[in-house]
């Protein structure tokens, strides 16, 4: 699951949905026409944060991340990120996203597929959320064998974040917390998406989460 929430790009399209507009997004570069009419899903967060792309934030987050993480912390569910929401709903969801509008999540049918959007968008990024500075220190946290020694390595994973991806990986995490009390266990953590073990950064969760200054909101 940790693979799939966290990998950059491949699998299949996740989608959300609003009302108003919001302006498009200058293409980064030649390569990147094929899209120039995404403004969020498959756009760096370096590009999505520069100052003329203020008005896609909300509340220090892309606006289908900011939408889908309010949505789930109201009703967080087991099964989320594990379980499938419908896939239609998701890419019409999107797209909705795309065409920079603002859902009302409160009306979609399968709150999975709210999920399956956040999955998605975090999917699709150029690069994953945790970026490739962080894998030597994640490695070496999932070759710890002393607590102290993995908080060491997970403190440093964190500082080496920059602040865009340190705000949408600290939005994720305060869902999966709310999951994590919710369900019986707690699901298997978008980190891992940087190839640490599950397990233990389920042992160690909550000290990532006071390490990395993220608080329950």
């Amino acid at each position: 699951m940790v693979d799939r929430l966290l990998s950059p790009r491949g699998g299949r399209d996740r989608a959300a949905s609003v009302s108003g507009k919001a302006p498009n997004l200058p293409a980064a570069s030649d390569a990147a026409s094929s899209q120039q009419n995404r403004i969020f899903f498959g756009v760096s967060l370096d590009l999505l944060y520069s100052s003329e792309n203020i008005a896609l934030l909300e509340s220090g987050l892309p606006l289908p991340v900011h939408h889908c993480v309010r949505a789930l912390e109201d009703n967080p569910i087991e099964g989320m990120f594990t379980i499938s929401g419908s896939f239609a709903e998701i890419d019409r969801l999107k797209q909705s996203f795309e065409r920079g509008e603002r859902p009302d999540l409160s009306r979609v049918e399968n709150r999975l597929s709210i999920a399956g959007v956040l999955e998605t968008y975090l999917r699709e990024l150029p690069e994953p959320i945790t970026t490739t500075k962080t894998k030597p220190f994640m490695a070496a946290a999932k070759e710890g064998l002393f607590e102290e020694t993995i908080i060491t390595y997970l403190r440093s994973a964190v500082a080496a974040l920059p602040p865009p991806n340190r705000a949408v990986l600290g939005a994720v995490l305060r869902v999966l917390h709310l999951v994590s009390i919710a369900a019986s266990t707690l699901l298997s953590l978008s980190l891992s998406l940087s190839h640490s073990s599950p397990v233990r950064l389920t042992q160690n969760y909550s000290q990532l989460r006071s390490l990395s200054g993220i608080h329950d909101q």
